[in-house]
């Protein structure tokens, strides 16, 4: 019986260590995420454990840095290469980093990230790539 207790105590104490509450999950890192639209332009948007964003975003790769503090998102530092394309693609270019700089709010459910400005969503983007934090 002893021996029983014990070892229920032992998996108790993993379960209990293997359980991350919501303030010490780094919400986003490691993550890739997919936006695309009805005429086929799409755009990614890669987070990074070092507060770094990076991307696709219709023509041009992005980067800067982000911040997120409870559900409040901020980016800043934002840059990108300067290649032209097709007229189409920079017009989705334009809205998809537009989007980026108006984000002040973000709801993650599932394999879905919806980001707000104010209560008006934006944008939504689907899970693509998920590494270890």
């Amino acid at each position: 019986m002893k021996k029983i207790f014990i070892v229920l105590q032992c998996i108790f104490v993993l379960f209990l260590c293997s359980c991350v509450s919501p303030e010490e999950r780094l919400p986003l890192v490691g993550r890739t995420y997919k936006f695309a639209d009805s005429k086929g332009h799409y755009g990614t948007i890669s987070f990074d454990k070092d507060n770094t964003v990076s991307g696709f975003s219709g023509v041009n790769r992005f980067f800067g840095k982000y911040k997120v503090a409870g559900e409040n998102i901020m980016f800043s530092q934002m840059g990108s290469t300067k290649m032209a394309g097709h007229p189409e693609a920079m017009k989705f270019e334009d809205k998809f980093i537009s989007v980026l700089s108006r984000s002040g709010r973000f709801y993650e459910i599932g394999r879905t990230l919806t980001l707000f400005d104010g209560e008006m969503p934006l944008m939504t983007l689907k899970l693509i790539k998920e590494n270890e934090q």
